[in-house]
């Protein structure tokens, strides 16, 4: 059993356990001890409305223990029901003081009727040496995306998933599988997700020639326009692979080139589903300072599975975070051939 003795005991924080916690007792203002709180691991799902949070903690909609407005709203479950501590959160309390400025807009239902939001300005990027694109521009955005896709058997569930959680997403594809799976990336446009490039065939483009380079970017971009009827914006290089001749030529194209801030790491053989909802609760933090670009694959059965890919949109929102498109994660336009842009 552990206990904590003091006049005040604040909690400002999102938890994220590693492991089953419980919280016995909490004692507060002269000594006095209110009753058993008990906190399940967070292998449970964290809270619930018979199983609250430590004292000053909501429990959100979604089952997490947080002190933001996205825990505490008049839709969270429960509080800790101790003696009430000047300064802690309750269900339907006042707003933080401080909440991320300026308000995120909402994505529009067609990507081609997104125009550059007066809101956003001055956003404030995180580039590489070359200036390709890691964050979003403005605090409190996490742009979701996919890549190597589309894929008859993983996108579908994803999209089912995005639908139901009323979230936009960005699908950065290759052109030859947009072109094979005309059906499933028609889908994607019509529920009024963005579709970026990711070259054609998913070679390393820094090994290539420079004909060889044109054709994989080139041939990507006519399918994209093909499917949307607009040229694609946004390009992530496969592999993450980057240098100075391929950053530039794309640039010249009109391109901005995207890599990421959190890998869900669901390449990799070892992660489990539960890792990738981990990396997304222990790697997006700070909503009020920070902004994400996260990286899923939808050619992954682990991420290409509507269970998994619902879960991550509640840890992403359970972690005071908006899910975005890139077009507003960057407030641009969705698509090349519309003039205009966010960045300054």
């Amino acid at each position: 059993m552990t206990a904590f003795s003091g006049a005040n005991v604040r909690l400002g924080f999102a938890l994220a356990f590693k492991g089953p916690i419980t919280i016995r007792r909490i004692e507060l203002v002269g000594g006095s001890t209110g009753d058993k709180c008990v906190l399940p691991s967070a292998d449970v799902g964290g809270c619930s409305a018979n199983k609250v949070c430590p004292n000053g903690l909501c429990c959100s909609e979604y089952g997490w223990c947080g002190n933001t407005d996205t825990y505490c709203n008049s839709k969270c479950q429960s509080q800790c029901d101790l003696r009430p501590i000047s300064g802690l959160r309750t269900c339907d309390s006042t707003p933080d003081p401080d909440p991320p400025s300026p308000a995120i807009p909402d994505p529009v239902s067609n990507p081609l009727d997104w125009v550059p939001s007066d809101q956003l300005k001055n956003g404030k990027f995180e580039t590489d040496e070359f200036g390709s694109i890691l964050d979003c521009g403005w605090s409190g955005m996490l742009a979701l995306t996919y890549d190597d896709g589309p894929s008859p058997a993983f996108t579908p569930p994803i999209l089912d998933a995005l639908r139901d959680a009323n979230v936009k997403a960005t699908f950065f594809w290759l052109g030859s599988l947009v072109l094979k799976y005309g059906d499933v990336a028609s889908r994607a446009r019509n529920e009024g997700h963005h579709i970026a490039s990711h070259s054609w065939s998913h070679p390393d483009l820094t090994k290539l020639s420079e004909a060889d380079l044109a054709n994989e970017v080139i041939w990507s971009e006519r399918e994209i326009r093909n499917l949307v009827g607009l040229k694609p914006r946004f390009f992530r290089p496969p592999y993450i692979s980057i240098n100075q001749r391929v950053y530039n030529y794309l640039t010249n194209r009109g391109y901005r080139v995207i890599l990421w801030s959190l890998d869900s790491k669901d390449w990799e053989d070892p992660t489990s589903p539960q890792d990738i909802i981990n990396y997304y609760r222990d790697g997006a933090v700070s909503p009020s300072t920070r902004s994400y670009i996260a990286i899923q694959h939808d050619i992954n059965p682990k991420s290409g599975n509507t269970e998994n890919a619902a879960a991550v949109i509640r840890q992403v929102r359970a972690n005071g975070f908006k899910p975005v498109p890139m077009y507003l994660c960057l407030n641009e336009y969705a698509y090349q051939g519309r003039i205009g842009f966010g960045r300054s």
